[in-house]
């Protein structure tokens, strides 16, 4: 509910607000629909249907060049735009980007990442080069279809993970799927480890990162996938 104004902005009347009626004169009130929205999870009132990434970032209390993210209701995060001017939708919320979103990945979360790999494999390398951070993992227990029964894996992530999602992995070029070759792609990048790799595409399903790499998407589940397209071959 709004309280009309002459010559000024009409007032938002909260829950908990008071109008005064002991002035001259009609006081004239209207509603009108209101959206709240979420941010860094407190509910703030919005009286428009749209609203910018700098206006998100003012309400939410940050510098905009700290960034602002959408989520949507299935968890999905997209970064804004400076200037972009947003349709509010029921189930959006909005935040801060977090360190990782800006490419930060030398540090913590590489770290995180690493000592998570460590953890469940025997043996694990890590190189960084020439804006990749690759990994050789061993062992990798492959299904009874293929042989030899235990190989390493080899893969890479860009600077921009964990937001951009990894793609695709390295076997060594002796690995037999019943017998046969595997359908091997041409690879995007060449491992900087020794051996006779191919690579096998290979894409995450439903990769949802969040700032702890204990809590969602990461490397290790990642590469647990990889049997699944050993099994598949061809």
């Amino acid at each position: 509910m709004w309280l009309e104004k002459k010559d000024e902005p009409d007032l938002f009347l909260g829950d908990d607000d008071v109008a005064c009626l002991s002035d001259e004169g009609l006081e004239s009130f209207y509603t009108h629909r209101i959206f709240y929205l979420c941010i860094e999870g407190d509910l703030i009132p919005w009286t428009e249907k749209t609203i910018t990434t700098e206006q998100i970032a003012e309400l939410g209390g940050w510098d905009l060049s700290e960034g602002v993210i959408e989520v949507d209701p299935d968890q999905n995060e997209r970064t804004l735009s400076p200037g972009e001017v947003i349709v509010l939708k029921p189930g959006m919320a909005y935040g801060k980007r977090l360190k990782w979103k800006r490419g930060d990945v030398a540090g913590d979360r590489i770290e995180a990442e690493l000592a998570l790999l460590k953890s469940q494999y025997r043996d694990v390398e890590y190189i960084s080069q020439s804006g990749q951070h690759w990994f050789r993992l061993e062992p990798l227990y492959t299904p009874e279809d293929c042989s030899p029964d235990e190989i390493p894996v080899v893969f890479s992530v860009t600077q921009g993970h964990p937001g951009a999602e990894p793609y695709g992995f390295f076997v060594p070029a002796d690995v037999r799927h019943r017998g046969a070759n595997l359908a091997a792609k041409p690879a995007p990048h060449q491992p900087p480890f020794s051996g006779n790799w191919i690579f096998l595409s290979w894409a995450p399903v439903g990769w949802r990162p969040t700032g702890e790499v204990s809590t969602g998407s990461n490397l290790w589940a990642w590469a647990r996938t990889f049997v699944q397209r050993l099994k598949e071959g061809q």
